[in-house]
C-alpha cells in the first residue's frame, strides 16, 4: 500500500495557525465580556431569517465569491452601525441588538408595506 499526495507542514504553519485560533479566542472572549453576541445566535434568539440581514444591507456577499460560506460575505456600510466582524466571524455589538432588532423589524415591516400596496 502507498501513500500519495502527502502534504508536510512544517512547524512555523502550525505556529500561525494555533495563533490565528488563540487571537480569535481572545477577541470572541473579549466580545462576550462587552455583552456581544453572535450573530447566528442573534438570529435565532430574534427569530430574523439571514436573507432579512442581507436584504436590508447589513451584509453583502463579497464580489470574488461564489460560495455561501459565512466568511463569504462582509459588513457593508449600514451593517458596521451594530456588528463588529473579525477572524471570520460576525457580531452584534451588546448596546446594538435592539437597535439591530428594531432596524430589521421596520425593514420587514416596510417591505410587506410596499407589496401589500403594489397588489392593491
Amino acid at each position: 500500500m502507498s501513500v500519495s499526495n502527502v502534504e508536510t507542514i512544517d512547524i512555523e504553519q502550525v505556529n500561525i495557525s494555533a495563533c490565528f485560533f488563540e487571537k480569535r479566542d481572545l477577541w470572541k472572549n473579549k466580545q462576550l465580556k462587552r455583552g456581544s453576541k453572535p450573530l447566528f445566535d442573534f438570529c435565532l434568539d430574534f427569530g430574523i431569517r439571514f436573507e432579512d440581514l442581507i436584504e436590508a444591507g447589513i451584509i453583502e456577499r463579497k464580489e470574488t465569491s461564489d460560495s455561501t460560506a459565512l466568511s463569504d460575505y462582509q459588513l457593508t456600510t449600514k451593517g458596521h452601525e451594530f456588528l463588529v466582524a473579525e477572524y471570520e466571524s460576525f457580531w452584534v455589538v451588546g448596546s446594538k441588538l435592539e437597535a439591530l432588532d428594531d432596524f430589521i423589524e421596520q425593514y420587514i415591516h416596510d417591505m410587506l408595506v410596499g407589496r401589500i400596496a403594489v397588489a392593491s
